[in-house]
């Protein structure tokens, strides 16, 4: 019986010395890294209008990629089109009268030099050189006038012009439409969202340190991001921020060290050109702080 019992015993200390030899391991490797856990976030971008009125179509839809300046929307815009005629009539008809009033200005202030001469001889009265120069300065104040109703047509086709431009709404950004708010058809307003327009080529997330390790890190740094849906994948990623300014601990943050209230929000930016990471997700992040023993 004794002889059966002592390998079994042996396995038993041998496979404990296993374990412990793996746990100093794994410890040894965790060195010169800093770990916390947050969510995946993505820069997102609400595609709004500028203007009130009905949509005439969306271009896109969602999961939908776009490039930066592509046509996501439009709006109907046929009585601003209508306006923008009228404009460019009145800019072409005040330009004519301008022109014909000019070249009357310019008889008139021939006749005037006329008038002026014969003044000088005796030839003309007081009262010819008097009529003549009112009529000169008269036509003055009429090419004037009409010259400043142009200007109010210019400015007035030009704010035209930029309410039929706004009608078309373009992509600011090259990206992914995560969200659709809006239907061909819908009336919106200015401001209301349309389109929910998300970079998912590069996500971030944002852990919290403590006080005594966010001076640790600095920016540029490496750092090592896992989730769960890709257990065996680790994904490279680089701190881009570290804020300035302590906080009390996020209340969906559990950290190792609950005596410790203060907390510095890190980011990690993480390359995603797959775009296998996804916003939302729980994820784990590791910053090298330095190179593990």
């Amino acid at each position: 019986m004794l002889k059966k019992v002592i390998p079994i015993l042996v396995l038993a200390v041998g496979l404990l010395f296993v374990l412990i030899y793996v746990q100093l391991t794994k410890d040894a490797d965790k060195e010169g890294v800093l770990s916390g856990s947050g969510t995946i976030e993505v820069t997102e971008v609400e595609i709004s209008s500028k203007l009130a009125g009905r949509i005439e179509v969306i271009t896109k839809e969602e999961g939908d990629s776009v490039a930066k300046g592509e046509l996501l929307a439009q709006l109907e815009h046929k009585e601003l089109s209508a306006q923008l005629k009228v404009a460019e009539a009145t800019i072409k008809m005040t330009g004519a009268q301008i022109a014909q009033a000019r070249t009357n200005l310019k008889n008139l202030e021939d006749n005037l030099k006329r008038i002026e001469a014969l003044y000088k001889s005796g030839s003309a009265t007081q009262q010819q050189l008097e009529d003549i120069q009112t009529k000169v300065d008269g036509a003055r104040d009429q090419v004037r006038s009409l010259e400043f109703s142009r200007e109010q047509a210019a400015a007035q086709k030009n704010y035209i012009q930029a309410q039929v431009d706004n009608a078309k709404i373009f992509a600011p950004m090259t990206g992914r439409i995560i969200k659709k708010t809006a239907e061909a058809g819908e009336t919106v307003f200015p401001g209301s969202p349309i389109l929910t327009l998300a970079d998912l080529s590069k996500l971030t997330l944002k852990i919290y340190l403590k006080e005594t390790e966010v001076g640790l890190v600095k920016l540029g740094q490496a750092a090592k991001v896992k989730v769960d849906s890709y257990p065996d994948l680790e994904f490279d990623g680089s701190v881009s921020f570290i804020s300035p300014v302590a906080e009390f601990t996020p209340k969906n943050i559990q950290t190792k060290d609950e005596r410790v209230k203060l907390v510095f929000a890190v980011k990690i930016t993480i390359p995603n050109p797959e775009e296998k990471l996804k916003p939302g997700q729980p994820a784990d992040g590791e910053i090298l702080v330095a190179p593990a023993s």
